[in-house]
């Protein structure tokens, strides 16, 4: 007998220098309109796609000369050095071979780096601007190179509008220090971050997406969302450029006061906090940010978020509710108010919420995934698979979402569905021992008994402690005529279960070995 229990939802150092003796420099002085098409035509051609063994990031040309380029990006961009990495220009699609050796990183605290690639085709280069005069609600414009989804099948140049929301002297870990809400997507990173002139004023790192769904991880729960993007300030890149003789221009800048306000610095540090899980210090950030702004949206937005990790979800609703009041606009307030009502046992609330969110952003995977696991919980199957349909489209990489949607159809009967969602699951994560399980199952069922038993005993491999899959491989090995194996399976079960303290499981299964004549 083949057991289905225990398949729920998933709810979720420096190189060597490359020296460069003949550059010339030149930047595009180009004047433009804050227009936001105007600023999108302008940026364009300075940004560029790098693209390693199907995955990709982004990045800004910012020097050239005699034939050579220059573009910098965000050094986990260019992490793995064993890669072969290529770039293309958005300006005419060309694809060009960075030179060998020219990937420099500058420090392990500054998440930057920069590459290098020749060409006999003319590009303009970014003008840089300056960072310390970026203020908050200020325009905000990121380009970049998105991964591929399953409607748009190969990388192409997005840009993205937004605002600042803070602006920092005392950067969080990785020199992030520039905090703004531009609805970034995955291979994003590296990208440049542009002021409403058309200057580069930061290199876009991490997206808030990056932080409540990674692509390649099993989530553990419906998310909060934070709606911080996060760039490395220009102004640091001129700095470091600068200690290594680094050619690059740096645009002058008018005269002007820094624009680090207290509440901007202090909320910068609240979410450095907020990352690293501290998210006692970060409330109390949040709070000062509030004191020093009492009209600060986004300081009660992720209050809220660190307040329900505390286990405040009444002053994490308050939060929220205040963040909407402020911007009745935010979809991310509207989501964050669904996953707390959902906590709190509220569905019917939660569902609103996220519809309400969805409505105005409405290519969010993250809250159609969040629907989707209260949608199934209210035994709303064929709408859950929907919305599981809708986080593949515009996030092709969500493993949980294959996995639940697998589970789903399994409950359907729809078992060559599951059995699809199932080997996606595991191409993109070879480990997963539920997946390898519930596969093993549909092949049980079909009446694959040695397929059943390559999966059970894969999934066994990555879990040894894993009682279901002997449970299961046993119930194999009786198809396969394979008693012996069988009793030494549930055997193996029966005593994972014990030391395990799950008697009942241990009964069950003992039984079952005596039945089958086991001694």
């Amino acid at each position: 007998m083949l057991e289905n229990r225990g398949l729920g939802i998933v709810k979720i150092g420096t190189l060597a220098t490359f020296l460069w003796p003949t550059l010339t420099i030149f930047s595009q002085q180009f004047a433009i309109s804050k227009d936001p098409v105007s600023i999108s035509k302008a940026v364009k051609p300075l940004t560029v796609l790098i693209e390693a063994e199907g995955e990709n990031g982004s990045g800004v040309l910012i020097a050239q000369g005699n034939g050579r380029y220059k573009v910098l990006t965000a050094a986990h961009v260019l992490a793995d050095r064993q890669k072969t990495y290529r770039i293309t220009t958005a300006k005419d699609g060309q694809q060009h071979q960075l030179i060998s050796g020219s990937i420099k990183s500058f420090s392990d605290n500054v998440d930057l780096a920069t590459v290098e690639f020749t060409s006999s085709n003319s590009y303009s280069t970014a003008k840089l601007g300056n960072s310390d005069n970026v203020a908050e609600g200020s325009l905000a414009f990121v380009s970049g190179f998105p991964r591929t989804t399953l409607a748009i099948t190969s990388s192409v140049y997005n840009f993205r509008e937004g605002r600042v929301i803070a602006n920092s002297a005392q950067p969080m870990a990785g020199g992030y220090a520039i905090i703004y809400s531009a609805r970034t997507l995955p291979g994003m990173s590296g990208g440049g971050v542009f002021n409403d002139a058309g200057e580069l004023i930061a290199i876009h790192g991490r997206g808030d997406i990056d932080a409540s769904s990674q692509a390649d991880e099993v989530n553990p729960n419906v998310r909060f969302k934070t709606g911080n993007d996060l760039g490395i300030p220009i102004n640091t890149f001129v700095k470091i450029a600068k200690k290594l003789s680094e050619p690059v221009f740096v645009a002058i800048q008018p005269p002007s006061a820094r624009s680090f306000s207290e509440s901007s610095s202090i909320f910068v540090r609240g979410v450095g906090r907020a990352r690293k899980q501290d998210h006692a210090g970060a409330v109390q950030d949040f709070t000062k940010s509030i004191m020093a702004n009492r009209r600060f949206a986004a300081a009660y937005l992720n209050r809220g978020i660190s307040k329900s990790e505390l286990g405040d979800e009444q002053g994490s609703l308050a939060d929220q509710a205040k963040s909407l009041e402020l911007d009745p606009n935010q979809s991310i307030a509207l989501l964050n108010r669904g996953v707390i009502r959902y906590r709190q046992g509220d569905k019917a609330g939660a569902i609103k919420d996220y519809t309400a969110a969805i409505k105005l952003q409405p290519d969010d995977p993250i809250a159609y995934y969040d629907r989707a696991i209260v949608n199934a919980e209210l035994q709303q199957t064929t709408a859950a698979i929907a919305d599981y349909n809708k986080v593949i489209e515009y996030q092709p990489r969500f493993t949980a979402a294959y996995y639940n949607r697998g589970i789903l159809n399994m409950q359907l009967g729809n078992n060559g569905a599951a059995f699809t969602d199932f080997d996606r699951v595991l191409e993109l994560q070879p480990k997963y021992s539920q997946a390898l399980l519930n596969r093993g199952n549909i092949k049980f069922q079909l009446g694959n008994g040695s397929g059943a038993v390559s999966d059970y005993s894969r999934a066994i491999a990555i879990k040894p402690d894993y009682a279901l899959a002997y449970t299961n491989r046993a119930s194999a090995h009786l198809l396969l005529r394979s008693r012996p194996r069988a009793l030494e399976d549930l055997q193996k079960a029966a005593q994972l279960y014990q030391q395990q303290g799950n008697l009942a499981k241990y009964q069950e299964v003992i039984d079952r070995y005596h039945k089958l004549g086991g001694q």
